[in-house]
């Protein structure tokens, strides 16, 4: 388990706490016990009730608590990395996945585009990819595919990338 997550069971109690840099969420299938465990780290430590969370690490959190329903997603933070890398407006895809082949003879040292590639921030890209894959598993497959050519991609391996963001 994460080094920050923390969680306590018993009979049909289920809660947990998220430690996120100074932020905590508190999670519980009983109100009672959320709002006392709430109440016990208010009498401990110097906390501030912000409420429901919306928003934690870049992701977009959309709950209702009456359908039961927790959405989560990364509109603004892909938004971001599209204004970041130049595709804020790029004409969009249905299809996420490039059904170009890629293979290690289209790596940048074999094709002969290695100094080409070097211009490419293909690293920073993928690893943008690669965090919003917590909320856009359709993207998994193709991400994982794309990181086996981290140590020398090929302009290929840059389109894949490009036509993924779309």
């Amino acid at each position: 388990l994460d080094p920050c997550l923390f969680y306590f069971r018993k009979d049909s109690l289920f809660a947990m706490m998220v430690f996120v840099v100074d932020d905590i969420i508190f999670a519980s299938t009983s109100q009672v016990f959320n709002d006392n465990l709430v109440k016990k780290f208010r009498a401990r430590f110097k906390i501030k009730d912000m409420g429901v969370p919306k928003y934690i690490l870049g992701i977009h959190i959309d709950y209702d608590r009456e359908k039961g329903v927790l959405k989560l997603n990364q509109e603004r933070y892909i938004k971001a990395v599209a204004k970041r890398f130049g595709f804020r407006d790029a004409k969009g895809t249905s299809m996420p996945h490039n059904t170009t082949k890629l293979c290690q003879a289209m790596c940048g040292k074999h094709a002969g585009t290695a100094e080409k590639m070097s211009k490419y921030p293909y690293m920073e890209l993928l690893g943008c990819l690669l965090y919003l894959c917590l909320t856009r598993p359709d993207i998994w497959v193709m991400v994982s595919e794309m990181s086996k050519y981290n140590s020398d991609p090929g302009v290929p391996m840059w389109n894949a990338l490009v036509h993924l963001m779309r």
